[in-house]
């Protein structure tokens, strides 16, 4: 995808480490660094979004079983190439904590809608 194409505060899935691993992130700044050579880098500066666990369990909306995702809270957001983002996607907050988001709802636009479930 072209990296043109993403600005700060857009949310998207990035592949990274050694098994290209995707994860969810929000881009807080985008930066070009000189390397001393005349060859320009771009780097992101992000916030890692990761899946929510409760008693070891991830833990999934009620209604659509969509895995619920938290705010990774490192000690400081991470560096990385722009060439590791792959798509944007969409991060609702959980509709029980909008005032307060503690947990996000993922919606990757290139994946198929997961269906509803009944409830009881």
């Amino acid at each position: 995808m072209d990296q043109s194409q993403f600005s700060g505060g857009d949310k998207c899935v990035v592949a990274c480490g050694s098994d290209l691993k995707e994860w969810y992130v929000k881009i807080a700044n985008i930066t070009l660094i000189n390397a001393f050579t005349n060859k320009y880098h771009i780097f992101i500066d992000r916030t890692y979004y990761i899946l929510a666990f409760s008693l070891s369990r991830v833990v999934k909306h009620p209604r659509t079983v969509t895995m619920q995702l938290a705010v990774h809270q490192y000690g400081r957001d991470t560096v990385q190439f722009t060439s590791q983002l792959k798509r944007k996607c969409l991060l609702y907050p959980e509709p029980a904590f909008k005032d307060n988001p503690s947990l996000y709802l993922p919606t990757d636009l290139t994946c198929p809608l997961p269906k509803a479930v009944k409830s009881g």
